[in-house]
């Protein structure tokens, strides 16, 4: 990029406006914490928009000042937009402090398996949970045999409505490998079958009818009650993959190249 001296400018202007932005950011957030009653009683004093943007800017400059920025000041236009958020957020903290630490942590391991708030550290409860099941077959695996008792922290066992929705969330997660599970060994075992519908049609000439057929019997013939590889993540796979992939594939079941009798058996239609 630098022998283009036009995209090597680009790039650079690019790239110091996200730097300023983030320092924008950084510093706002420091001008939030370290000043947050004074946002709240501002709040509380509900002035216009000119009151409310000087009351703001006083705030922005006397800290500016104590830390000596005189670039990239946090602009207070930004702080106005979201002071009801640093409002909420102080009064969340207060009502957490009058219920004391032991409704704290079940407040909090509750948002952990199930609000939308924590997401990363519920996914990484749902891995942990997973990993420490040790499935080892997800093709037979029966879910209403599986005891998740050990994997749900006790403290959420006290409660039956959030022990049964942590549980059903656990469950619908493992779906997610039972169908991957499933879907590899559609491609794997009926790699014929579906090399001839990549020759046969293209994406947008195939009909729905062949896929589903082709989906409704291979689960048939494998016994699977729900939960089988989806209508559009087969037909998005299977047309996004080149002739010569499938005939590249080792040969899972019979070597004989596919006829049309043999699609016949899964409904697909010539």
């Amino acid at each position: 990029l630098q022998n283009d001296a036009n995209e090597d400018a680009r790039i650079k202007n690019a790239l110091r406006k996200y730097i300023s932005n983030h320092i924008y950011n950084c510093r706002q957030t420091i001008v939030v914490r370290e000043n947050r009653d004074e946002l709240n009683r501002i709040k509380m004093l509900n002035l216009n928009k000119e009151l409310l943007r000087e009351a703001i800017s006083r705030i922005v400059n006397k800290t500016s000042d104590e830390h000596g920025w005189t670039l990239y000041r946090p602009i207070p236009s930004y702080i106005m937009r979201n002071i009801s958020g640093v409002r909420n957020k102080a009064y969340k903290q207060n009502k957490d402090l009058e219920r004391g630490n032991e409704m704290n942590y079940e407040r909090a391991m509750r948002e952990v398996f199930i609000r939308g708030s924590t997401r990363l550290i519920r996914d990484d409860y749902r891995d942990w949970a997973v990993a420490t099941l040790a499935i080892k077959d997800w093709l037979r695996l029966d879910l209403k045999r599986i005891d998740f008792t050990h994997v749900i922290p006790k403290i959420l066992k006290t409660d039956e409505f959030v022990y049964k929705r942590v549980q059903t969330r656990l469950i619908e997660y493992m779906y997610n490998f039972i169908r991957k599970a499933r879907f590899k060994l559609l491609h794997e075992r009926y790699r014929h079958q579906l090399l001839w519908i990549r020759q046969k049609y293209t994406r947008d000439t195939v009909p729905d009818e062949v896929i589903i057929g082709f989906l409704e019997r291979a689960s048939s013939e494998n016994h699977w009650e729900g939960n089988i590889p989806s209508f559009l993540g087969t037909k998005s796979w299977i047309f996004k993959r080149t002739i010569e992939y499938f005939r590249a594939k080792p040969n899972y079941n019979s070597p004989t190249p596919l006829n049309d009798d043999e699609c016949m058996r899964f409904n697909l239609k010539l």
